[in-house]
């Protein structure tokens, strides 16, 4: 399922004009995501460029590029409506349920929860239509693979 998910997300755009990219608005609601506390960490920033480069397939010149369109396109939005639609007219449910645990991964890469963050990634699974449960089951799963990464890492 993951490949398939970032097949997707780097598939271009079938418009060729200056209109909103399903990897704009997956990397919009990333961002979002990472600077809800009011603080772009900077293992947020490489966890997104780790996306970006590694999973995504994207060179720095193109991860820029994006990068660049995604502060522009957010810069010109007052909310989050039309990039979560994009994503619910692009993603099946697996796929945003993924996109959702690569929110909370963003969250918990500081080890802290802090209440803005918490309601943003409601609101925002909300908007892209997942139940509740889903969304518990999506935290839980990235703080079930946090904990067992710590714990291999212990002596």
């Amino acid at each position: 399922m993951t490949d398939r998910f970032f097949r997707k997300i780097i598939q271009p755009s079938e418009k060729e004009d200056n209109s909103l990219t399903i990897q704009t608005a997956a990397l919009i609601l990333l961002r979002e995501v990472a600077g809800a506390d009011d603080h772009f960490s900077a293992e947020e920033r490489t966890i997104i460029n780790r996306l970006l480069h590694q999973e995504y397939g994207l060179d720095e010149k193109k991860a820029e590029a994006l990068q660049a369109a995604a502060r522009e396109e957010r810069q010109k939005s007052t909310d989050l409506y039309r990039f979560t639609k994009l994503i619910n007219d692009t993603f099946n449910r697996a796929e945003k349920i993924h996109l959702v645990e690569l929110f909370w991964e963003l969250i918990y890469s500081d080890n802290q929860l802090s209440a803005h963050e918490d309601r943003l990634v409601h609101d925002l699974a909300s908007l892209l239509g997942l139940d509740h449960h889903e969304l518990i089951e999506a935290k839980l799963a990235v703080r079930e693979r946090k904990d067992k990464t710590r714990g291999e890492a212990a002596p």
